[in-house]
């Protein structure tokens, strides 16, 4: 990776860039996340993911959550994973959605699933149950979780009753 004239730095990035706090993160298909300083386009750092990523990071305050092609989510900081989690499918969820110190996705399965976004303690997850097509697209707001399908179905589900399910 060269820096070249004016500023810009090269990497090869295959995901949508982040931009966390003075920080530019790029994440290439050949397993890497660039870290590039903001005003100066120096490359901080390469560092190697140890799998390809899928889709679009979540931004997370100062931090990123990513999906990867082994299988796994890693929530990640300054460029190292502070924790991930492995599933036995595929993530169709194609970006992470983060809500109130929370991150969900889901598999292939059916299943939605949520961890602490601290230190990735498993918070809840349930099993849609007779999906035609997988689990694409989840959203939320203040009571609401909303789980959409690649087929166009979507669901309505309170946030609350999946969190007190797990207590």
């Amino acid at each position: 990776m060269a820096k070249c004239s004016g500023g810009v730095s090269s990497c090869r990035a295959t995901c949508r860039p982040l931009s966390l706090g003075n920080e530019f993160y790029a994440l290439s298909g050949a397993k890497y996340l660039y870290r590039l300083d903001k005003v100066t386009g120096d490359v901080r750092a390469k560092n190697d993911l140890q799998a390809v990523p899928y889709f679009v990071p979540s931004p997370a305050a100062d931090s990123m959550l990513v999906e990867f092609s082994d299988h796994t989510l890693k929530h990640i900081s300054k460029g190292d994973p502070v924790w991930s989690v492995k599933f036995e499918s595929d993530l169709t969820t194609h970006k992470p959605l983060v809500v109130q110190h929370q991150v969900s996705v889901a598999d292939e399965t059916g299943k939605l699933s949520a961890w602490k976004l601290e230190d990735g303690t498993p918070l809840w997850s349930t099993v849609f149950q007779h999906l035609k097509t997988p689990i694409t697209t989840v959203g939320s707001d203040a009571e609401m979780l909303y789980v959409g399908t690649q087929d166009g179905t979507l669901f309505g589900v309170d946030r609350h009753r999946l969190e007190r399910r797990q207590e």
